[in-house]
């Protein structure tokens, strides 16, 4: 919703999108034709351009994220509980050996998972820098990559062998 002396007046997401994309009309052209700001137009896009953005990203990343973060909790207590266990077998070195040995993969999976989240962010900036650099080139095509990209991500989902 935009405000206009005190007015509401609605900006329909889709004609806005086909003025914009199909008409090659500019911002100051749609303001017009809806009787509102130039900037609300802009800021209804940009809403617009981060709601694609956010869908593109997917919810399974989030749940990945949350998944690692637990697991990064389990990694400390496991670590802390060792270390207690650590101080108790003053002389049984073999035992020493075993535990340390634990303490090493656990570290291992950590730095994985570390690994992980670093290149899911990665690859979430990368992809967002590209869709703002194709917004600056040509809306149309933005969205059709961002079509194309959904439709990938939706067949991906339906192939899944959980």
């Amino acid at each position: 919703m935009c405000v206009l002396m005190g007015k509401y007046r609605k900006i329909n997401e889709k004609k806005l999108l086909k003025l914009v994309l199909e008409d090659g009309l500019s911002t100051s052209q749609v303001a017009k034709h809806f009787g509102v700001s130039r900037q609300a137009v802009h800021k209804r896009l940009q809403k617009m351009r981060d709601k694609t953005t956010a869908a593109i990203v997917s919810p399974r990343a989030v749940e990945a994220v949350d998944r690692q973060l637990k697991v990064m909790d389990q990694l400390v207590t496991i670590n802390n509980e060792a270390h207690r266990l650590l101080k108790k077998l003053d002389d049984n070195n073999t035992l020493k050996v075993k535990i340390l040995g634990e303490i090493r993969a656990q570290l291992n999976f950590q730095m994985q998972c570390f690994e992980i989240l670093f290149n899911a962010r990665a690859a979430q900036d990368f992809q967002e820098s590209i869709l703002e650099t194709l917004e600056e080139i040509d809306p149309y095509v933005r969205q059709q990559v961002i079509q194309k990209l959904n439709e990938k991500s939706a067949l991906r989902e339906s192939l899944r062998f959980d």
